[in-house]
């Protein structure tokens, strides 16, 4: 927190420490009243994704693939899957019936272990004129979250000092499973601190393991929170004391709904949840904070619900790579044969699988 005294011209600069107050759950809760009509907006959030015609379901579907994370995340990657990974994402459209070189995904999303490597494949295709895709690994002992903070931390920094551009957090699920909202929020905090701004945090709840849509809001808001400052200023008016105390966040870039590695992964009920967090968190601070849905979403007609539920709970700002991701490894071959069935009537053999 930092606070101007211009009265005295005084300086004090400290991170803001959160009282007990913060973290009453009347608190981290607040606009949860929105959870009680889940149904009603699944029940349009469904409605609205049959009714999408040809022509918006080949812009839709366009969107999603440049919205997408293209992931690997399994124990036999290797230097020839990351290449793979980077040549596929940085031009997904160039070998299929669209002959499309311009759109690409907005990133690859790998093991810390690859990715100095990624970084320099990903400037390679770069000078050779292909689109710039970004660099995201996982960190926070993914995909578990039971380390300690310090190797937490590690993981943070290392993954930055390899060129990282975007570092996906994942946190304890035991920590929500007990309501240690404290203890998230310093685990989150110290984290963020590492992972220094222009990096990207975004932080994967893991929702298939939270118990209730109350705790995975309420994990949602303590992520937001993380990395809070206020700026509070003390003049004198007309010899009357003044307060003002403007809040600013540095904390999760992203709520990410899953791991890709639970036995429940990605759900639309859990990921309205988030966003219904994320809208009532703009709504109170005014800070725009991006969803990302990850784990087992495999098909177009998947994405493009994920799609509409984004457009219904968040509106169209939210409507970009900047604020809406989907992370997924097969996703993207769906989304190539789909778009060439619905614009060609048939699709092409060249889409090869990225998993």
């Amino acid at each position: 927190m930092l606070i101007v005294d211009y009265f005295r011209m005084s300086v004090v600069q400290k991170m803001a420490n959160l009282s007990a107050t913060d973290f009453d759950l009347c608190n981290i809760t607040y606009g949860c009243e929105v959870l009680y009509n889940l149904g009603y907006y699944m029940k349009s959030i469904a409605e609205e994704a049959e009714r999408i015609n040809t022509e918006e379901k080949i812009d839709i579907i366009k969107k999603l693939i440049s919205f997408t994370d293209l992931t690997s995340l399994n124990a036999t990657d290797s230097l020839e899957t990351v290449k793979k990974l980077i040549d596929r994402a940085t031009q997904p459209l160039a070998l299929s019936l669209l002959n499309d070189s311009e759109t690409c995904c907005a990133s690859v999303c790998i093991y810390p272990y690859y990715v100095k490597d990624a970084v320099a494949f990903r400037n390679f295709a770069c000078a050779l004129g292909r689109s710039f895709v970004s660099i995201v690994t996982v960190a926070g002992a993914f995909p578990s979250g039971m380390y300690k903070l310090i190797t937490k931390v590690h993981e943070c920094r290392e993954a930055k000092e390899d060129g990282a551009d975007e570092i996906d957090v994942v946190i304890n699920r035991g920590l929500v499973a007990t309501r240690n909202w404290r203890e998230l929020y310093k685990e989150l905090v110290a984290m963020r601190k590492e992972i220094a701004s222009p990096i990207l945090m975004k932080t994967i709840l893991s929702t298939g393991d939270i118990a209730s849509p109350m705790d995975i809001y309420a994990a949602a808001t303590v992520a937001m929170m993380a990395g809070m400052f206020s700026l509070s200023f003390f003049f004198l008016s007309n010899a009357i004391y003044k307060f003002w105390c403007f809040f600013f966040f540095a904390g999760s870039s992203f709520i990410k709904s899953s791991t890709g590695k639970e036995k429940l992964n990605s759900t639309v009920p859990g990921s309205l949840v988030i966003c219904l967090a994320i809208r009532s968190f703009f709504l109170r601070y005014k800070r725009q904070v991006g969803f990302k849905a990850a784990g087992g979403i495999k098909t177009a007609q998947e994405a493009i619900v994920y799609y509409v539920l984004v457009k219904q709970i968040l509106g169209e700002q939210w409507l970009s790579r900047e604020y809406f991701r989907i992370g997924a490894s097969e996703l993207l071959d769906d989304l190539v044969r789909t778009l060439e069935k619905l614009q060609f009537g048939k699709e092409s053999s060249s889409v090869e699988e990225t998993s």
